[in-house]
């Protein structure tokens, strides 16, 4: 599970970055050929520009979910303060619960919106549609780092509930 995140694939690479490192200097390997502190330092220039673009893509892919979950959240804000001034007596509560309702009112429409030909389900694809939507250009890396983040299951669609749940539970990132 560690390794379907971006961040975790990063710290991965930090792990196997340290290890080249090292081998790169000596910890243990002294006797080792030239070669073998080469290679060891390549892997590790190579596992570092690995770490940086994982970070930065995790970072772009957070900007880009953040902005989906506005785009589709829109007008819930607005739908849950017109029940509640219809009704004069509302309690605090109430008004969180009738906010949470508009939210997840808001999060099935956007699915009801995006599935059509999918047997009821959301597919990597419909996020580059959502994004397009929205006005955001998701490219392929930040559409599956996203997707992965959705699917925890990994089954490659989500269903109403999960889609719902997900969205709702991470409602936004950093």
């Amino acid at each position: 599970k560690l390794l379907q995140r971006m961040w975790g694939r990063a710290i991965f690479c930090t792990i196997l970055m340290v290890l080249g490192l090292s081998v790169f200097i000596g910890c243990g390997v002294s006797s080792a050929p030239w070669i073998v502190h080469l290679i060891a330092w390549v892997c590790s220039l190579y596992f570092g520009a690995l770490i940086t673009l994982y970070l930065v893509f995790s970072f772009l892919a957070a900007r880009k979910y953040n902005g989906l979950y506005v785009y589709m959240t829109r007008n819930a804000d607005r739908d849950a303060s017109a029940a509640a001034s219809m009704d004069v007596a509302v309690v605090d509560d109430e008004k969180h619960i009738d906010e949470n309702d508009a939210v997840k009112r808001a999060l099935n429409q956007a699915f009801d919106e995006l599935v059509e030909a999918n047997d009821g389900e959301v597919v990597t694809k419909d996020l580059v549609k959502l994004g397009k939507q929205a006005h955001l250009e998701l490219s392929r890396s930040e559409c599956h780092a996203i997707f992965c983040y959705l699917d925890s299951e990994c089954k490659g669609n989500l269903d109403k509930q999960r889609w719902t749940n997900m969205w709702f539970k991470n409602k936004r990132i950093f």
